[in-house]
């Protein structure tokens, strides 16, 4: 280890993802819950006007130790812990897929939330889960519209929300993509990034997340 190495841990001291405790990255007890908790599961989402179901894969239910991961990787700025999520994502999609997957991109931020956060939480998973595949990572849609936050709307003003929100910005002519996104409340956001990609030509998106909220 050289020396900037040592003054940045003894500066900054590396914490568990879950419960801060301090020496590492994941501790022994959270890990074990973890993979207690580890619910892989594939759901099926109406995708409206292509009149075809999208797929989600999602590796836990957002509840427990897995809900007080994502909470600070997203909140308490855990950026290292996009590993541990993208890992477990990785095994619920070896049983669901056959990782056949052409690229992979994400759900995005507007550029205005990005710049005020200086991160995009789906942007950092999909990364780290293009180096655990080893499949490349693309920017397939931008989000041109920077729309109220989808947590505090109905499922009817969930859906108006994202209408027409997103914009498909590279050729997918023909792949086969995975899009990530952190949590999957009601598949809202994801099913219309999804049928974008589609309505370019893609020949399949298999939507994927961390957790899904099973009750709103």
């Amino acid at each position: 280890m050289n020396i900037f190495k040592i003054i940045l841990n003894i500066l900054f001291p590396e914490q568990c993802s879950c419960c801060k405790t301090f020496g590492v990255k994941l501790c022994s007890v959270c890990a074990r819950k973890l993979q207690q908790e580890f619910f892989p599961a594939k759901y099926s989402m109406p995708s409206g006007t292509l009149n075809r179901e999208i797929e989600l894969v999602s590796a836990f239910i957002y509840r427990d130790t897995a809900a007080v991961l994502i909470k600070n990787f997203k909140f308490a700025n855990f950026r290292t812990c996009s590993q541990i999520l993208a890992s477990f994502i990785k095994r619920a999609l070896e049983i669901y897929t056959n990782l056949n997957f052409d690229i992979i991109t994400f759900v995005p931020m507007h550029n205005i939330k990005k710049q005020n956060l200086g991160r995009d939480h789906a942007e950092d998973i999909a990364k780290a889960l293009s180096k655990e595949l080893k499949i490349p990572i693309a920017n397939v849609l931008v989000k041109n519209k920077n729309n109220l936050v989808q947590k505090r709307l109905s499922l009817v003003d969930r859906t108006l929300n994202v209408k027409n929100a997103f914009e498909t910005v590279l050729d997918v002519s023909d792949l086969n993509i995975a899009l990530v996104d952190d949590i999957c409340t009601t598949g809202i956001t994801l099913t219309e990034c999804a049928q974008q990609i589609l309505n370019m030509g893609a020949l399949n998106v298999t939507c994927v997340s961390f957790a899904k909220v099973l009750k709103i």
